[in-house]
């Protein structure tokens, strides 16, 4: 685990990470978190990246848990890890239940309803392995990511990915503004691509070009993206993304990234 510090608000209080935190938490189904924390349950959420901690009690969910601050001083811990600022960016987290640890990724941003006095308009999402969201009914791809970074398997998994899945690695990485997330699939900066944190919002799709050159060790995609900048306004960009590797038994690698 990484212990930086955390970006300054008006009015935060200097809040320090726990101590004795283990580095990976234990990557389990939502079929078997969700008993580990029932509804009502209540448990400590720690974010992988700069060890702060606070409470929540899982209110909801039915394939991923709903969950609220404790009190107005876990919230205000929650909104100091978003720069005091609620956003869906997605973190990965560590689960403390008893004694056991378990990898999760969350967002950061109240929505629906909540039922505690804790300053928190709503409630948020923590997502396990194998949860889906409440609108696809599919697995959101940033959150399985930085499920895999707090358990500590995100290059075993970059290892066996598919092209698609590596590329969506690194876009993830966009979206999110978190590099960990295509650390393991790209070796050199690519500046033709926008950085996350510069973004209110970030979306993209990956497409198989029908007419480029594959092979067993190379294929090109096009990938659909749509920015949002924080002075408001969206821009659409389409990029040729060609992904490598440099032997049969090799795990894929990002090796260009052009501009359409």
């Amino acid at each position: 685990m990484l212990m930086d510090p955390t970006s300054s608000y008006a009015g935060q209080d200097i809040l320090y990470p726990l101590s004795n935190v283990p580095s990976k938490g234990v990557i389990l189904p939502w079929r078997e978190a969700q008993e580990i924390l029932p509804r009502g349950s209540k448990f400590t959420v720690t974010d992988w990246k700069t060890g702060l901690s606070f409470n929540v009690q899982r209110r909801a969910g039915s394939s991923h848990a709903d969950v609220q601050p404790l009190t107005v001083r876990d919230t205000k811990i929650m909104k100091q890890l978003y720069d005091g600022k609620w956003s869906w960016k997605r973190r990965a987290i560590l689960i403390q239940k008893n004694e056991r640890w378990l990898a999760a990724s969350m967002n950061g941003m109240p929505h629906g309803q909540g039922a505690l006095q804790n300053g928190f308009p709503g409630h948020f999402c923590i997502h396990f392995s194998q949860s889906t969201t409440h609108k696809s009914k599919h697995e959101d791809p940033s959150h399985q990511l930085m499920i895999r970074k707090a358990g500590g398997s995100l290059f075993a998994y970059a290892r066996k990915a598919s092209p698609e899945e590596v590329i969506t690695m690194l876009f993830a990485s966009i979206k999110e503004g978190d590099p960990d997330l295509a650390a393991p699939v790209v070796t050199q900066k690519i500046s033709v691509l926008p950085l996350g944190k510069q973004l209110a919002g970030f979306r993209y799709e990956v497409v198989k070009k029908k007419h480029s050159v594959q092979s067993d060790l190379t294929a090109t995609y096009d990938v659909k993206t749509v920015l949002y900048p924080q002075h408001g306004g969206q821009i659409k960009n389409t990029y040729s993304v060609t992904v490598e590797k440099a032997k049969a038994t090799a795990p894929w690698q990002v090796t260009d990234v052009a501009l359409k």
